[in-house]
């Protein structure tokens, strides 16, 4: 089981290994997409969502805007394709 310290921990190893990108609870997804990398234009971001190829915390989506229930302890997974190496940690400012 994962201490509070533990987690802490895990989430800075993280941000060694993915890009960490910033938003607010109702940022925008597409924004998020190319600030951290996994797309290259707003344009590839949407055409990612819509083409069910982007999830949140290993749920698909298709919006283009966070809501507040997407974080947790302010963090979410932002990943394009199934990859892990694909990934962004993304965190509210």
């Amino acid at each position: 089981e994962l201490s509070v310290g533990d987690a802490g921990d895990v989430i800075d190893a993280l941000r060694d290994e993915i890009p960490v990108a910033q938003t607010n609870e109702t940022g925008s997804v597409v924004i998020a997409l190319v600030e951290a990398g996994l797309a290259s234009s707003n344009t590839e971001a949407r055409r990612l969502i819509q083409g069910n190829a982007i999830s949140l915390n290993s749920q698909k989506i298709t919006r283009e805007q966070f809501e507040p229930g997407d974080f947790q302890n302010g963090r979410l997974l932002l990943r394009r394709g199934k990859a892990y190496k694909d990934s962004a940690l993304v965190e509210l400012a």
